[in-house]
């Protein structure tokens, strides 16, 4: 009888070792090493954009970067990845055709809840439409800081972008709204509350 509750606190033990060694390969797994290739593919894109010829080729290069399962990096990919995206529409050597298709590339994979995603994308759109005055782009990057203003409501660059942004376009209304958002919090921005003075 000792001898068999022996061997049984034995296998015991050995399915108890196997199961932490098994536990921790997976944590390796899902901890580190797929993170650590998606940040691989992440750098090897970062230093590839100057060597790539076309869109399609980016495109592929992107979506095998976003499209790469791990369960922590994502949400850096897509913000780092946004700010490559900004620099190359700011290019003004860049074709108007390739900076719409480089937005719609990132609408697929930003967070929803992520107010520097948000904030990204909201960025982008107000830079198309700098350049190239098309209202759809100044509603999507009114619709993307707004979305920020709701996850944060005093968060102050979304509030002073879409003030500019309001300023720029010409909504009074909307900038006076936005303008007294910002005295309420920040009653010492003369050059607010002089610009909403001045509004009828």
């Amino acid at each position: 009888m000792i001898k068999n509750k022996t061997m049984k606190t034995s296998i015991t033990e050995k399915i108890i070792i196997m199961m932490l060694m098994l536990g921790s390969l997976l944590a390796i797994y899902f901890g580190s090493y797929l993170p650590f290739m998606k940040a691989q593919k992440y750098i090897f894109l970062s230093n590839s954009i100057r060597n790539i010829k076309t869109f399609e080729q980016f495109k592929e290069m992107s979506q095998s970067l976003f499209d790469f399962r791990s369960p922590i990096g994502q949400e850096e990919a897509v913000r780092f990845f946004s700010r490559e995206v900004l620099t190359m529409i700011r290019n003004p050597d860049q074709p108007e055709q390739v900076s719409r298709e480089l937005a719609k590339l990132l609408e697929p994979y930003y967070f929803r809840n992520n107010v520097r995603h948000l904030s990204n994308m909201g960025e982008i759109y107000a830079l198309l439409w700098g350049k190239y005055k098309t209202e759809e782009d100044f509603a999507q990057a009114e619709f993307y800081f707004l979305k920020v203003l709701e996850i944060g409501p005093d968060l102050p660059p979304p509030l002073y972008t879409l003030f500019e942004l309001y300023k720029l376009h010409g909504d009074t209304q909307k900038m006076k709204e936005i303008g007294e958002r910002i005295v309420t919090n920040w009653p010492e921005d003369a050059g607010v509350r002089q610009l909403i003075q001045s509004i009828k």
